[in-house]
């Protein structure tokens, strides 16, 4: 009996854990765009802030269920074959996260993020890690970090 319940547990908490945002990850190139993530850092919604960003999730399959860093570079390579990324100029690419849980694993999504980014080699980043404020204030409306008062 008692094994029962703690694996309804275990199940109820893992749904939970994968169904509700802990994070939002954005993506600033001009396109925008912002990524909810889950607690196992895997995608569950993907939007555009502006209508460079629609272009580019247009072209896009799903990034929903699959592997943050994986998404990122998904739609990096896309703003490359779109043309926001030149490889005659320099380009600078802003990532921001702001998380639900704690800045420590804030830090560690980046960290992740930054051994895992793939861009060219005249693209420098950035990344932000964002207070909790900014999580709810994103949560309410969506919007890049880069650009909140």
């Amino acid at each position: 009996m008692a094994a029962s319940v703690l694996l309804a547990m275990v199940i109820g908490l893992t749904g939970y854990g994968y169904t509700q945002t802990f994070g939002y990850l954005n993506l600033d190139i001009n396109p925008s765009i912002i990524i909810s993530y889950n607690w196992f850092q895997r995608v569950i919604h993907v939007e555009s802030l502006n209508e460079d960003g629609e272009a580019i999730l247009l072209d896009t399959p799903s990034l929903n269920h699959g592997n943050l860093n994986a998404a990122v570079n998904q739609l990096i390579d896309k703003s490359i074959d779109k043309g926001f990324i030149h490889s005659d100029k320099d380009n600078v690419i802003y990532i921001s996260v702001s998380d639900r849980s704690s800045s420590i694993r804030s830090s560690k999504i980046l960290e992740t993020l930054s051994d895992a980014i793939l861009v060219p080699d005249n693209t420098d980043y950035a990344f932000i890690k964002g207070p909790k404020n900014n999580y709810n204030a994103i949560k309410n409306v969506p919007q890049s970090v880069i650009k909140m008062d």
